[in-house]
């Protein structure tokens, strides 16, 4: 008989989130920058370079978000998965706070949605925070 693992449902539920989200970041930011290249390509200027690369970074981080989403889907029942999948967890919460501060200076600069751009950031810590709690849960679990 498989013994059920404490931290399974945390980090399942938060794994099918992260998944959900990833997805649409990737389809949002790749189609939003290769949008913005296609309608400034013909400019003298060199427009929106950083926009194209926010979008390029947040691609990435929405790449790493899936990595994370599929291995805990895989491991969320595996005590011996739990170690990487805190370690996944954590880079994750790395990008959340690098994202959220982005944001949080993108909000000071133009001067407006501070308070939002805050709160965004307390927020983006909840998955992944579940998501180490559930693999904490399970590599205690005998």
């Amino acid at each position: 008989m498989k013994t059920s693992m404490p931290g399974k449902y945390f980090i399942k539920i938060s794994s099918i989130l992260f998944i959900i989200s990833a997805v649409m970041s990737i389809l949002t930011y790749s189609i939003s920058g290769l949008a913005f290249i296609l309608v400034t390509k013909d400019m003298k200027e060199n427009m929106g370079w950083v926009f194209i690369c926010v979008c390029a970074l947040y691609t990435f981080f929405a790449g790493i978000q899936l990595i994370a989403g599929v291995k805990g889907i895989k491991g969320c029942e595996r005590k011996d998965a739990a170690l990487d999948l805190k370690k996944w967890g954590f880079i994750f919460i790395g990008i959340s706070l690098l994202s959220g501060i982005i944001n949080l200076i993108y909000c000071i600069f133009v001067k407006e949605g501070v308070p939002s751009a805050a709160a965004s950031i307390a927020v983006g810590l909840i998955l992944p925070l579940l998501y180490i709690y559930g693999a904490s849960l399970n590599a205690k679990a005998s």
